[in-house]
């Protein structure tokens, strides 16, 4: 079983800490520094100030937060990756912090450019968007090249290479990429797959957690 989150609705009253604390770097991020060290005994006093002084302070008592939740994990073929289950594998090879799966998108922490995480700046992880593919095919030298109707991406190797292929450059290269760190089937959460047309995929903006 693989942990995933949700964006559930919780009491204030119930919150843990844990949850009080990151729903307040999410949400005041202009102050998160001052909120990861902010002392554990009156963390839910401080979501309900905030949301004073926002003014939310008639929201029933109720709050919404990132919870984790248990979600199987199915194997599926590299060369069959598509949609968020692609997002997936290759954030998980390029080590990126998942936090949430769920919805038709693949959220990440955010990174410093010396590589250290970002708490509270999530964003979505595309891998067949340029912003995020392009740097993979670049640093990982893979070539590409059209086939009739699709596109094949080698990988070469010392002992030979790899290739995948793909409707758009971007899907043969990051089944490529997937291949050579992960093998020709890897294992990914039961809600990512099949998310291809997810219209939750262009989505701009992260549930508040």
């Amino acid at each position: 079983m693989n942990k995933g989150n949700k964006a559930c609705k919780l009491e204030i009253a119930d919150l843990t800490n844990e949850q009080a604390r990151t729903w307040l770097i999410a949400n005041d991020r202009e102050a998160a520094e001052f909120w990861r060290t902010y002392p554990d005994d009156d963390l839910i006093g401080a979501v309900k100030d905030n949301l004073n002084s926002f003014g939310w302070e008639n929201q029933l008592g109720e709050i919404i937060v990132s919870q984790p939740v248990k979600t199987d994990k199915i194997k599926i073929k590299t060369a069959e990756l598509s949609g968020t289950a692609l997002d997936w594998a290759v954030a998980k090879c390029e080590g990126r912090t998942i936090t949430n799966d769920l919805g038709g998108a693949v959220w990440v922490k955010g990174r410093h450019e010396d590589g250290r995480e970002l708490d509270g700046f999530d964003s979505v992880f595309k891998a067949t968007d340029w912003i995020h593919g392009g740097p993979i095919i670049e640093s990982g030298k893979i070539e590409l090249r059209t086939k009739g109707n699709y596109w094949e991406s080698v990988k070469r190797l010392e002992n030979g290479g790899l290739s995948q292929q793909g409707k758009t450059p971007l899907i043969a290269a990051m089944r490529c990429y997937v291949a050579c760190k992960l093998g020709n089937e890897v294992e990914v959460p039961s809600g990512v797959a099949g998310d291809e047309n997810s219209p939750s995929r262009s989505a701009s903006v992260r549930p508040k957690p």
